[in-house]
Parts: structure tokens; sequence; C-alpha cells
């Protein structure tokens, strides 16, 4: 009662503080302030590796936590059309995209240059033709690949050939990782994750953690109260 009649009264902190010890609940909530238009690119050590899923995982993930966010299909793979024709053929395609759960979806190589906090770029598997564009984009870089015996010779080569980059990320599925070092002798040197596998395109929580990390540059969380 002397605290809620003194001079400042009882504050928000205060009663949050209260509860949460004596009650166990917590009226505290995330919510996050981003740099502009940050870019993402991912490429591919292989087909079937992941990559257009890992990327849709992303810009779903940040969608949710309040970023603006585009996702451009930068690669001749096609697989957006088929992914609009499944899920979202309802919805208008207007300028070369179209929007779908708070995304922006482009076709064709088109990045859009204003209005958003973070563009994803899918590249497809890296090649001769993109490896420039991977290296040009200043940004977040990410190499997709994986650890299966037939896959680990295309992770290698294109440690290999991305040998001139100075910093990237590299995904890889939780697996066995036994035999990695014969392939990779400077694994330990480079930035590698571990990452659980994602049956869906559109699951923005799978992998929370390991996106929060990679994009801790240019995301501030903050802490706020709800009540």
């Amino acid at each position: 009662m002397l605290l809620c009649i003194s001079p400042n009264g009882m504050t928000r902190e205060y009663i949050n503080a209260k509860i949460s010890s004596d009650y166990g609940f917590d009226f505290e909530v995330d919510t996050y302030t981003f740099e502009k238009q940050v870019k993402i690119a991912l490429v591919g050590s292989m087909e079937r590796i992941g990559t257009t899923t890992t990327s849709m995982n992303i810009a779903s993930y940040l969608e949710s936590i309040g970023g603006k966010v585009s996702y451009t299909e930068a690669n001749n793979s096609n697989h957006l059309k088929d992914i609009y024709n499944i899920f979202f053929k309802d919805n208008i395609v207007k300028e070369n995209h179209f929007t779908a759960n708070g995304i922006d979806y482009f076709f064709n190589f088109n990045i859009p240059s204003t209005n958003y906090d973070f563009n994803i770029i899918d590249l497809g598997v890296l090649t001769d033709a993109n490896i420039n564009i991977f290296n040009a984009i200043e940004g977040v870089k990410i190499l997709c690949g994986g650890v299966k015996p037939y896959e680990i010779p295309s992770l290698s080569d294109s440690i290999e050939r991305l040998k001139d980059i100075k910093q990237y990320h590299i995904l890889l599925p939780k697996g066995d990782m036994l035999n990695i070092s014969n392939y990779i002798p400077d694994y330990e040197n480079n930035m590698f994750h571990r990452i659980e596998y994602s049956k869906s395109l559109f699951n923005g929580d799978k992998n929370k953690k390991t996106w929060e990390l990679l994009l801790s540059e240019y995301i501030i969380k903050h802490k706020s109260l709800e009540i």
C-alpha cells in the first residue's frame, strides 16, 4: 500500500517482476528492430540439398518477428513456379511477384531495391555463373551442404571454389560427421552450423536459434511488457 501511494506509484516493471517471481508468470515479450535492406544470399553445394527450403524457412522466421521480407528465386530451377501453383495459385501475381504469408516472392532474378528489411536471394546450386554474384553481395552469405557420403565431395569442392571469399556460413544437416574431416582438412576453421531437417518450406521456428545467430549483426532484440 505504501508503494502504491508513494510519489512514484507502483511501476509496471515492479508488477511484472513481482508476479513473475511469486507466481511464475512472465509478461515480457520480445520485440525487434532491424537494419534495412540486408541481403542474405544462399547457394547449394549440389541439387536437392535443401537450399530453397532453407531460404524460405529463413524468410518465414524473419517475417514472424516483424521483418519486411522478400524472397527472390535467382536461379533457373523454376521451383517457385511449382510452389506458387501448389500453395498459392489464388494469389495475384503482379509485377513479377506475389505475396503470401506476409512475404513477397519474386520470380526471375528480380531483387527489389527498396522497402524491405531483408532480401533473401536463392542462387540455387553453386556454378561458375553465380559464384561472382555470391561473392559480390554485401550481407550474409550461406552455403548449404550435405553430410551423406555422396554429398561430401560436392561440399568439399564448393568450399574450395569459395576459398577466396572472406566470410560466409556453411549449413549442414545434423547427421554422421565421422569422415568429413578426411575431405575437408580445415573443417574446424570454417563457419559450420548444424541444423535440423525441415519438412516444411514455411517453418520459421525450425532452427530459430541458428537464424538468430547468423543474423545477430542485423537484428536487435528488445524486451517489452504486454501489460
